[in-house]
């Protein structure tokens, strides 16, 4: 088995096939609603997970918008941390939620 070993030795995850298809099912089951702009620097919205599992939902943000990057984001009123991730030449946030809730996003940007 080595690409198994690579894998390990490289920090690559490896899903076993209940795994893979518990991601499959909650990443096609996620919905976006209520997505709205608020005034020129806010975007809210509700990520929806109604299936209740072990794997956490990872949701990309643009880091940047109209010469503004991201200041803050909220889930459900609390300020949370991000990460920011450069992808495919552009910048990204990234935030975890756990399925099985409904959550509100409030992303602010500023100068």
């Amino acid at each position: 088995m080595n690409m198994l070993d690579y894998a390990r030795d490289n920090g690559v995850p490896v899903w076993n096939p209940v795994k893979l298809l518990d991601f499959l099912r909650a990443k096609d089951e996620a919905a976006f609603t209520k997505i709205k702009w608020k005034g020129k620097n806010k975007l809210s919205f509700k990520i929806k997970s109604a299936l209740n599992h072990g794997n956490k939902l990872s949701c990309m943000i643009s880091y940047s918008f109209d010469a503004k990057k991201i200041n803050e984001i909220t889930i459900n009123g609390i300020k949370q941390a991000y990460l920011v991730k450069h992808v495919k030449g552009f910048d990204y946030a990234f935030i975890t939620i756990k399925p099985g809730s409904v959550y509100r996003v409030v992303v602010t940007y500023l100068n």
